[in-house]
């Protein structure tokens, strides 16, 4: 295994040697670890490093450290490990990027090469002792071969023919028999041509093994199609494509299966269950397409390798698909009102760390899209074109009138209601509406337009979306 060869101050505390013993999680093995590494014991540090995380699991400073005394393929798990004590802290941070630095350093690793299997000979003792080479061993059956008669006319029986046969004990064992004479096959005389075929019913053991072996081949295809269904389905849709695509998401050469979750009664999300390949994308997230992964490790380290203009590409079932640019990994926590916040245009992938719903953030702003497939909307649908007319600010400057037209396309009757209408500032939580001129509720008819004169706060941002 390689090592880096030079110890980063990133992951211990600042002064070498300093005591700790303020620190609440203050550990005399951590103490002789990071005297170690100031006398230059790098295996020695590590052992002590880990018998400090074992007696003060919470320490992040522990965990830090044994990250920098080890591989970093190995130390990116105890970044982790702090970063779920301390989701703020820059040190942590910092060992994170210099980690992900390291590893996208490396070369490819080849494979090692198979060892020549040599024949073994026996010892030349064994021969030596027997004085000749051992001679293959002769292997007495007592099974009768059946000895079938070609196809040409039958040749008169012989006098060997009608002689009377052994008992069967005497033919198939050998009892009362000389050794030559039990070693000899007796053949079998076949039925004259003319004679009609006898019906063999197939042995009961045959029967039973093949019943045995369909039954294990089902099994078997069960437990494939229960464990490996996606990758099974995959397999299939790439020799026998079905119309349309399956939802997809793909980042860093992981493809992702995109299911459906949506929030509890109470608007509380929970952390997914542990779905390899699957990513969960909650349901009434549009603008900013919200998803979720379950907090399983290749997970954590693959958010954790993600770099600030690395692509991900989100594939829909009708084989639409939209790549995003992602920036850097933040941390987060999952029902922060603001990991839902549909005011932008993007996307958001939250990797919980652990089930208390603490994590990672990654976000993405659009880059393109490929479309392949354009539907006609359903006429009985909700088809509402909203445009701005004008931004008036009031004079004291703490409010603000947004003037907009609004136009019925479709077949049903479209309702506005003041609890539907919000101004989302950039930052900052959303402003409800304070007044509207006509009054809301408010209906608009099939090929009607109607202009609304909405009042807001006047919000600090300088841009804000209705």
């Amino acid at each position: 295994m390689v090592f880096e060869t030079n110890l980063q101050p990133i992951f211990f505390p600042t002064a070498y040697g300093a005591p700790m013993t303020s620190d609440p999680n203050y550990s005399s093995n951590l103490q002789a670890a990071l005297d170690a590494v100031q006398r230059g014991d790098r295996p020695k540090a590590a052992r002590l490093a880990r018998l400090a995380v074992q007696e003060t699991p919470e320490s992040e400073t522990a965990w830090l450290m044994l990250a920098g005394l080890v591989d970093p393929a190995e130390g990116i798990d105890y970044v982790i490990k702090a970063l779920e004590i301390n989701p703020g802290s820059q040190r942590a941070w910092q060992a994170m990027e210099w980690i992900q630095n390291r590893l996208a350093a490396r070369p490819p690793q080849a494979e090692p090469a198979a060892a020549p299997v040599e024949a073994v000979e026996p010892p030349a003792s064994l021969a030596e002792e027997s004085g000749a080479a051992p001679a293959p061993q002769e292997v007495q059956s007592s099974t009768q071969p059946v000895q079938v008669a070609p196809a040409l006319e039958p040749a008169a029986p012989s006098a060997a023919d009608v002689e009377p046969t052994p008992p069967a004990e005497t033919a198939s064992t050998g009892v009362g028999q000389p050794p030559q004479a039990a070693a000899e096959m007796q053949p079998v005389k076949s039925a004259p041509p003319t004679a009609a075929p006898r019906n063999r019913r197939p042995a009961p053991i045959l029967v039973w093994g093949s019943l045995m072996l369909c039954l294990l081949v089902l099994l078997a295809l069960a437990a494939g199609w229960y464990f490996f269904g996606d990758q099974l389905n995959g397999l299939w849709e790439g020799f026998f494509p079905a119309a349309g695509c399956r939802a997809s998401l793909a980042l860093h050469g992981d493809s992702y299966a995109i299911q459906t979750t949506r929030p509890d009664q109470d608007g509380v999300l929970a952390v997914p269950a542990s779905a390899p390949g699957k990513i969960f994308w909650v349901e009434g997230t549009v603008t900013n397409a919200v998803y979720l992964l379950d907090p399983g490790r290749d997970n954590l380290v693959l958010a954790a390798s993600v770099k600030a203009g690395d692509l991900l590409t989100v594939t829909q079932t009708t084989c639409n698909a939209t790549v995003y640019t992602l920036s850097a990994m933040t941390p987060g926590v999952l029902n922060d009102p603001a990991l839902l916040d549909q005011s932008r245009s993007m996307i958001t992938i939250f990797a919980p760390t652990n089930t208390s719903g603490l994590g990672f953030i990654l976000r993405g702003e659009l880059q393109g899209e490929t479309i392949t497939h354009f539907s006609a909307p359903d006429p009985a649908s909700l088809q509402v074109e909203v445009s701005l007319l004008g931004v008036t600010p009031s004079a004291d400057k703490t409010t603000i009138t947004v003037e907009v037209s609004i136009y019925n396309a479709g077949q049903k009757e479209a309702s506005l209601a003041a609890g539907e209408i919000a101004l989302a500032p950039e930052s900052g939580p959303a402003l409800a509406l304070s007044q509207s001129e006509p009054p809301l509720p408010l209906a608009v008819g099939p090929g009607k337009t109607q202009s609304v004169k909405l009042t807001f706060p006047r919000p600090a941002a300088v841009s804000a979306m209705i």
